[in-house]
């Protein structure tokens, strides 16, 4: 048995750019054919001049402001439409100034025991450097004390393994130390280098798919690698 499972993730296309977050409301999807219609209540959109958010059906969320367009799901059979969806929009709004492009996911990981919880955190980012480097943890702690000391929030910076310009970011921090579960993100970043809106769109056509299986395949191997026997 793993000593560790994925409990929930989430998937998102992130747009940096100028928006008009008024345009987004559930009767424009619809009339424009970008979604089907569906039974959605006034109650649960937000529409005002300088934010949109609608829950779409199957689980996926849009939320717009003056400067980030985010669409979202937390329903993995979802994850590869969502390009399709972003560029169902952008096709109806080629002149939209776009930045920068995400194409991101995160997991939340839980340890199925405390002995792996502790193991992990002591590979990952061993201690001893921090207690070197700070007088007073290297004074007799007690046990409670010392348990306080270890893993909390780590980002690393990648190049991307593609010739576009940007980043990988990925990023592990504790969601709950009492839960043992862990908060798994990567920031898969594309500077947009002032490139057409169409031509934005056909990056993120080009290079979502692949996205995705890059940043399962690393939380796994950073999972297993940390956990091995």
């Amino acid at each position: 048995m793993k000593k560790w499972e994925v409990v929930g993730d989430k998937a998102s296309i992130v747009l940096l750019g100028s928006f008009n977050p008024r345009i987004f409301h559930p009767e424009w999807l619809i009339n424009c054919q970008i979604v089907d219609s569906w039974n959605y209540s006034e109650e649960t959109i937000i529409c005002v001049p300088d934010f949109a958010q609608i829950h779409l059906p199957d689980s996926r969320t849009l939320s717009v402001y003056i400067n980030r367009f985010i669409l979202e799901s937390t329903l993995a059979s979802n994850n590869l439409a969502l390009a399709d969806l972003v560029t169902s929009i952008f096709v109806r709004l080629p002149e939209t100034p776009l930045e920068k492009l995400g194409m991101n996911y995160s997991a939340t990981i839980h340890l199925r025991n405390q002995e792996s919880w502790r193991n992990f955190a002591k590979n990952f980012a061993p201690i001893s450097p921090w207690k070197e480097a700070c007088s007073y943890l290297q004074s007799e702690l007690t046990d409670n004390r010392e348990k306080e000391i270890g893993l909390w929030s780590i980002t690393m910076h990648f190049p991307r393994p593609d010739e576009l310009n940007g980043f990988l970011r990925p990023k592990i921090e504790v969601a709950s130390s009492e839960n043992r579960t862990l908060a798994f993100s990567i920031n898969n970043h594309v500077e947009l280098d002032q490139v057409e809106t169409p031509e934005a769109m056909k990056i993120l056509s080009e290079y979502w798919e692949n996205s995705l299986p890059i940043a399962e395949q690393l939380v796994e191997n950073m999972m297993n690698n940390q956990l091995q026997d």
